[in-house]
């Protein structure tokens, strides 16, 4: 049975590798990513918590910020820009409960990850996505990102977003045996 410590350094790391993987073809596709989350805006903070020299509840509000910015300016290809916070959230088995999503802001797109594919769902219809299943929100009942309508995605935009999901696979395969050395 694998410590507390190594399961919260395993899903800091399989975190960090969805945020990558997610936010590459964005970059790729021209836009521009400017990371938001925590880890990046309070890094100290984050740190002092996770060692027990802060309490959870005094930078609880700093964990619903979402991972980072996606911009788009407008141009001949886009009729209009784009200004999204992304939270991106890696789930192996394809499911997560809406509780999680709840305290996001109301503009926050979330891009989810699992061993199949990039699913997307802007937190306004967060309602209208859980009509069918209670408090379980399934990836495979969501829109894939390629094809959701908030990017406006060419064919060969979404050929490239397409080719990324195959590093998924990477995230199943972290596995950490020991918690020597971790920080």
């Amino acid at each position: 049975m694998k410590s507390e410590a190594v399961q919260s350094f395993e899903g800091f790391i399989k975190g960090d590798l969805a945020e990558s993987i997610v936010s590459r073809p964005f970059r790729r596709l021209g836009y521009h990513v400017r990371y938001n989350g925590v880890e990046v805006t309070h890094p100290d903070l984050l740190l002092f918590t996770q060692m027990n020299l802060i309490g959870k509840e005094k930078t609880l509000h700093l964990a619903y910020q979402p991972d980072f910015l996606v911009t788009r300016i407008k141009s001949e290809r886009y009729s209009e820009g784009l200004n999204l916070p992304v939270e991106v959230k890696y789930r192996k088995s394809g499911k997560i409960s809406s509780r999680e999503l709840q305290p996001y802001a109301d503009n926050v797109q979330f891009v989810f990850l699992d061993c199949q594919s990039f699913w997307s769902l802007p937190k306004a219809q967060l309602g209208t996505a859980m009509e069918n299943t209670q408090s379980t929100i399934f990836f495979s009942a969501l829109t894939p990102l390629e094809c959701d309508k908030t990017f406006n995605f060419s064919e060969e935009e979404k050929q490239l977003i397409i080719s990324y999901k195959a590093c998924v696979k990477v995230i199943d395969n972290i596995s950490i045996n020991s918690d020597a050395g971790l920080p």
